[in-house]
């Protein structure tokens, strides 16, 4: 199974950040002409917290138990706005918005899911969580400034939505599509 944990965000602001994304395109597709670029649709944007790729049986059975049990971090808010690319520097490859969350509430579900994954023998990368939304994938090389001119005006906050949970998701590739499974929700809640 292709595996990935990740935090979903609701209805509204999925319609606002279509909103956004819609503006972003017009710019980016009048600045970069023919690019190829794989718009991501914006009922399937999630927040990834960790990407695990493929895990075999029986380790994918222990991954979905431990996402059964709740997670000891408070339900919070997450805010999307602003806007960036992959790599930081160089020809962008990804168009991200960017999501942050009041404390330190993203950093400790990074964190406790890493435990549960580890736990379940299953490594997770060690490189920086940079919570975000991949809004498109460049699948030609665009000019920086062409990028960074579709993303302008991309920095004041599109919404928020309430997280009570994180989903362990399964993606099944068909033909040319993909689907997200979910198998196990973590609960949210108040550490005692």
């Amino acid at each position: 199974m292709r595996l990935f944990v990740a935090i979903d965000i609701d209805e509204t602001v999925r319609r606002r950040v279509a909103d956004a994304v819609a503006g972003i395109r017009r710019r980016f597709e009048a600045g970069a002409g023919a690019a190829r670029v794989s718009w991501t649709a914006t009922d399937r944007m999630h927040v990834t917290v960790h990407f695990l790729g493929e895990v075999a049986e029986p380790l994918a059975s222990a991954v979905v138990d431990t996402f059964a049990r709740p997670l000891p971090v408070a339900p919070f808010e997450l805010a999307i706005g602003g806007a960036g690319t992959f790599p930081a520097r160089g020809r962008p490859r990804v168009l991200w918005l960017g999501v942050a969350a009041q404390g330190d509430a993203l950093a400790r579900v990074h964190q406790l899911t890493a435990a549960r994954l580890a736990a379940a023998d299953v490594a997770v990368d060690p490189a920086r969580f940079h919570p975000h939304l991949t809004i498109a994938r460049l699948r030609t090389p665009v000019p920086a400034a062409a990028a960074a001119a579709a993303l302008e005006g991309v920095r004041q906050r599109i919404g928020a939505c309430r997280v009570d949970a994180v989903t362990l998701y399964e993606s099944r590739r068909a033909g040319r599509s993909t689907s997200y499974v979910p198998h196990a929700s973590a609960a949210l809640i108040e550490s005692e």
